[in-house]
């Protein structure tokens, strides 16, 4: 009872959080971020039985606003997370500049992404067997 009490706060929650802020699609690349974005996959359509069970990584990579800024220290907090609400990954803190990959299956995600400055953020996933 709980368990369900959970994923439906879960649910409504991620559902209240692309409806409050503009959503990036899923690949996006040097989108400008002041304080917090939010990306998602488009919604795939349910198909029968799938007998695939795609590993697949979400990989963000932060920047700069500027070119001509400099070296910055800001942190950035991102959160990965499916878009039905039954699972998130994270809080992971990353400095602004660095990159992160996180393994996910085959459902559909959501990335939200919440910086103290100004910043460039990409978005994309890709199959266990394109990852460096």
């Amino acid at each position: 009872m709980m368990k369900k009490v959970l994923l439906i706060s879960l649910f409504i929650w991620f559902s209240g959080l692309s409806q409050l802020f503009a959503t990036n699609p899923i690949p996006s690349y040097n989108v400008l971020v002041t304080g917090r974005a939010n990306f998602q996959e488009k919604i795939k359509p349910i198909s029968g039985n799938s007998l695939t069970d795609e590993k697949r990584q979400m990989n963000i990579q932060t920047s700069t606003s500027s070119p001509t800024a400099g070296f910055s220290r800001s942190i950035i907090v991102v959160k990965v997370y499916r878009l039905d609400g039954s699972a998130l990954k994270g809080p992971y803190y990353l400095i602004c500049g660095q990159s992160l990959s996180v393994a996910i299956d085959d459902k559909t995600w959501g990335v939200d992404v919440v910086s103290e400055e100004t910043s460039r953020e990409s978005v994309w996933t890709s199959s266990d067997l394109t990852v460096n």
